[in-house]
């Protein structure tokens, strides 16, 4: 079930033969006035580039918001980090409509909303020892950037005010990615996390299974020590918790969601 969502590096002019690219992104460059001041934005909410996307990275922040359309998971990979399931199948996304817009009502992850900014380590030109510098980049390549209209990133020499406002937000979004590390770290560290697997009855009685996720065993978060439990409840980790189970419940409404199934059972069991 795993999906490459870490955040980036810039290399040299360009990261497109990087193995490291996060997910949607294909050319990443660090923004540059010399070298960006005619890049444009177009702002029409279309979310194509996520049609091929099963799964989208998810900030604990989200919890609350994304567990009313979306089952929440932990990946099973060594990070664990949580995402939302949007597919049942690979490489689709019941929530980009045929025209590119994201299902009406439904929230929209921010890892979709950022994209395609993202807070950059720049190393070019640094000696060893010296730290890298954050700086803000953008995926050249990506359908919105454009070189032709759109609402600019620059303005002169200066970036656009769009353009801070899309910093703020990559900036946002990385610290919460630490919180939410934390709160993952928190969940290992009680041994909450277990694997998981979803075993779907076709209407053609044909069956799939969804694995490779984690989920919190609601048996262990309830049997904390007081003690952790207190310390749960005050960071909030324990809601957190709560939100993800319930979350669970949203696996029903997503099958029905694919419009090549009726109405099937689901054996949602430990693995």
């Amino acid at each position: 079930m795993n999906e490459r969502a870490s955040e980036g590096r810039a290399h040299g002019q360009s990261a497109r033969q990087s193995q490291s690219l996060p997910m949607f992104f294909r050319r990443l460059e660090v923004l540059e006035a010399d070298k960006h001041g005619d890049l444009g934005l177009l702002v029409d909410g279309d979310y194509g580039f996520a049609r091929d996307s099963h799964m989208i990275p998810l900030n604990a922040i989200e919890f609350m918001a994304a567990a009313r359309h979306y089952p929440i998971l932990f990946n099973g990979d060594q990070t664990n980090m949580p995402v939302v399931l949007v597919g049942v199948r690979h490489a689709q996304n019941l929530f980009v409509e045929a025209e590119g817009h994201w299902t009406e009502g439904c929230y929209i992850p921010a890892f979709v909303r950022r994209y395609p900014f993202i807070l950059l380590r720049d190393s070019r030109g640094l000696k060893r020892g010296e730290t890298p510098e954050v700086r803000l980049g953008v995926d050249t390549d990506a359908p919105m950037v454009t070189r032709d209209g759109g609402h600019p990133l620059f303005e002169g020499r200066k970036p656009s005010d769009l353009m801070k406002r899309m910093g703020r937000f990559a900036g946002a979004f990385a610290r919460e990615q630490s919180r939410t590390r934390k709160f993952v770290d928190a969940c290992r560290e009680q041994d909450l996390l277990i694997d998981r697997a979803v075993d779907v009855e076709l209407a053609d009685k044909r069956h799939m299974a969804i694995k490779g996720f984690r989920v919190i065993d609601e048996e262990r978060l309830r049997a904390l020590p007081s003690d952790q439990l207190e310390t749960w409840w005050r960071s909030g980790w324990f809601a957190l918790a709560v939100a993800h189970l319930v979350s669970l419940g949203n696996f029903g409404r997503l099958f029905m969601k694919d419009e090549r199934q009726a109405e099937v059972p689901i054996d949602f069991t430990r693995r």
